[in-house]
């Protein structure tokens, strides 16, 4: 071939090429295939660098435009390769970042044979000038240049096995396109075999670059023919093979012409081919598709554990003649599923409402009117004409004490101030009695100007919740009681019984070590101590014992007619001793003819204790009375009365609280636990009776108590 006309022919082949790589820039959007301007692009340059590098005769130049015409070698198969995916719509299955690594050969091909006088991988060594024989030629390939060959026809062998599968699935519309672009695209190929085989008809000339530039020219010709630059070139594909919903298409004689890929897949036509069948031999059910009155309804039928809806129509031309059908499938497995799915879920939510005591009511702002929430009141005794119907009679069943917050509550909501109403009241039942409910709603619905309209919410009766809190905070309450019980035991026991016995000790260590030299009244001074001390440990383990036995629930409750008067003669045998040594007048009162219904040892233990703690807080020379009176609810009122020093009120507010120590000493330094008054109030308690005392600090004390009068 004439160098010139070859240099000709590449020209105009370039700019050919860069004018259709332009117009196809231009009609990216609506090709939506980008790489077919990219691909033209890479000719032209081709094309442009070879035709200027065979005019050239300096080595150097030459080798700058080799470099060049490379860019457009190389890229070439790469933007085929893209341009093959993005038509068949193949390129969106692929991830973006694995699109990338099909650029690395051909940008090292680049950089290699820039750089080529430094390694000669790419060419063995430089020559002069292009037109060299074959073998020549061939034998200054290196390394490198096989493997960007080698590898420019695999990328080029992919793009037209793409093509190929593409024909494969087309419709008929679209084979004459395809077909078209997959010859184009194979022509190149051959071509660039020819010419590194050396079988080419044209020595050392390459005219792989024409030929690209003749294939590209195809791919626009048969896009623009079908006017793909206005339709978008997979707007059939789209809108045809890949629609969800299944599209059969016949002939006025019912024979299958075209279907889709949804539709094979539905009626599970993958290993046979439904084109030029009876659409009766093709869908599995029957059929009429000239009854007026089934088309355009949609029809249900289950098939292959499926659920299909099908709607039949008529084709017409645009002379309004019937030319064939078209049967639309919808898969609607996963809708029925969901639905089915979506009544157990309600028909669970209703089953776990009901177990719950759920129940949900809607109210009308705006009307007043109420729906649903019967559950609660019926509940509660009410029939359903009983059950409030509107807002206000659901206010006039509330508790006095708990309307105004639930009121507040709403307001603070509806103003949109609390994004939900969440509210434990109590609400009358039938019986005039109230129970707790709990409920919990929210505006769902309001105006322009932020009005609620629509109040929605559930109410659940929550009074045995309430009686289990109850129940439990009372028994929070009993186990700190015990606990500082449990601590006042221990207390009593760390400090007020060791200190008593180590003063015992101490006396008793004095006697053992000198008595001989004791004179008498000093050993009647300590055996008097010693006896004072024995008295004030026995009074304490006893009212110790007495104490654990009444917690521990042992102790023997015997409630017997017992005679006041010599329960108490009883009693001041024990004391008496105490009376003398301080000189208090004991002066006792009660009636001979008072008798009570109580058990015999707690009373006794009761007088001991309050009588003992009278005289303990009264100085020598004092005065303690004893009284009692019947009162008309059927009990004896006691009262242990004394001119003793009183007590702040801090002490006779704590008296009888376990949990706070109260003890102090006596007007004579005689010591005091508190257990005494502790003890006599678990006692009295236990009889049904209260105890109770007046004081004032300074000016005495007065203790009552109740015990049960007997008949």
């Amino acid at each position: 071939m004439n160098i010139g006309a070859l240099i000709t022919a590449l020209l105009l082949a370039g700019v050919l090429s860069a004018i259709l790589a332009v117009y196809a820039w231009l009609k990216r959007k609506s090709l939506e295939a980008p790489s077919l301007a990219w691909l033209l692009f890479s000719v032209s340059v081709w094309c442009f660098a070879a035709a200027v590098e065979l005019q050239l005769t300096s080595e150097a130049e030459q080798k700058v435009f080799n470099v060049i015409r490379y860019i457009g070698i190389v890229s070439v198969p790469v933007w085929l390769l893209y341009f093959a995916l993005e038509y068949s719509q193949s390129l969106y299955k692929v991830k973006s970042w694995m699109t990338w690594p099909v650029w690395i050969i051909p940008i090292l091909s680049i950089v290699i044979l820039a750089t080529n006088r430094y390694h000669h991988l790419f060419y063995a060594r430089s020559v002069e000038g292009l037109v060299e024989s074959f073998l020549a030629y061939r034998s200054l390939h290196g390394v490198w240049w096989w493997v960007h060959t080698i590898y420019s026809y695999f990328l080029t062998i992919v793009a037209i096995v793409v093509f190929v599968r593409m024909l494969l699935h087309s419709s008929k519309h679209q084979r004459g396109t395809i077909w078209l672009i997959l010859v184009s695209s194979t022509i190149p190929l051959l071509a660039n075999i020819l010419y590194a085989s050396g079988f080419t008809p044209f020595t050392n000339i390459d005219i792989t670059p024409l030929t690209f530039a003749f294939s590209g020219i195809l791919f626009f010709w048969g896009l623009y023919s079908k006017n793909f630059f206005t339709v978008k070139p997979i707007a059939l594909n789209t809108l045809f093979n890949n629609l969800p919903d299944g599209i059969i298409v016949t002939d006025v004689k019912e024979v299958v012409v075209d279907i889709n890929h949804s539709a094979i897949e539905i009626l599970g036509l993958k290993d046979s081919n439904p084109l030029m069948r009876s659409i009766h031999d093709v869908l599995p059910y029957k059929v009429n598709l000239t009854n007026a009155k089934a088309l355009n309804k949609m029809h249900l039928v289950k098939h292959n554990e499926r659920y299909v809806e099908s709607v039949h129509s008529v084709i017409n031309n645009e002379y309004g003649q019937s030319v064939g059908y078209l049967v639309v499938l919808k898969d609607v497995t996963a809708k029925r599923l969901s639905e089915a799915k979506l009544r157990a879920a309600t028909d669970r939510l209703e089953l776990a409402s009901q177990a719950a005591g759920l129940d949900a009511w809607e109210n009308n702002l705006i009307t007043g009117s109420r729906v649903g929430g019967n559950r609660v009141y019926l509940e509660l005794g009410y029939t359903d004409d009983e059950v409030p119907k509107d807002m206000d009679g659901i206010y006039r069943m509330i508790h006095p004490d708990d309307l105004p917050n639930v009121l507040k509550s709403l307001e603070e909501h509806f103003e949109g101030i609390t994004p939900v109403y969440s509210k434990d009241f109590r609400i009358r039942d039938k019986k005039g009695s109230y129970q707790w409910v709990a409920t919990f709603a929210r505006v769902v619905e309001r105006d322009e100007q932020g009005k609620p309209l629509r109040f929605i919410g559930i109410t659940q009766n929550i009074n045995h919740r309430k009686q289990v809190e109850a129940k439990i905070l009372r028994q929070n309450e009993e186990l700190i009681k015990v606990n500082a019980e449990k601590d006042k035991f221990f207390s009593i026991i760390a400090h007020d019984l060791k200190g008593p016995f180590q003063g015992f000790i101490g006396l008793t260590e004095l006697m053992s070590g000198g008595i001989d030299e004791i004179d008498k009244d000093e050993l009647e001074s300590i055996v008097k101590s010693i006896n004072i001390t024995a008295k004030n440990l026995y009074e304490l383990l006893d009212n110790l014992l007495n104490w654990a036995i009444v917690k521990r629930g042992h102790k023997k409750f015997d409630p017997q007619r017992l005679h006041l008067a010599s329960l108490l003669g009883d009693v001041r045998a024990i004391v008496d001793h105490m009376v003398e040594q301080k000189g208090v007048s004991l002066i006792n009162t009660i009636s001979s003819e008072l008798f009570v219904l109580a058990d015999k040892e707690s009373l006794r233990t009761v007088f001991r204790n309050l009588i003992s703690n009278a005289i303990k807080f009264t100085p020598n020379g004092g005065t303690l009375t004893l009284g009692a009176e019947p009162n008309s609810k059927g009990f004896v009122v006691i009262s242990v009365i004394d001119t003793g020093i009183g007590m702040p009120d801090h002490i006779k507010n704590n008296l009888f609280s376990i949990s706070t120590k109260v003890s102090r000493l006596g007007t004579n330094n005689e010591p005091s636990t508190g257990l005494g008054l502790i003890l006599c109030k678990e006692l009295i308690e236990k009889h049904g009776g209260d105890i109770w005392v007046e004081s004032q600090e300074g000016k005495g004390t007065t203790i009552y108590f109740t015990i049960p009068l007997a008949s």
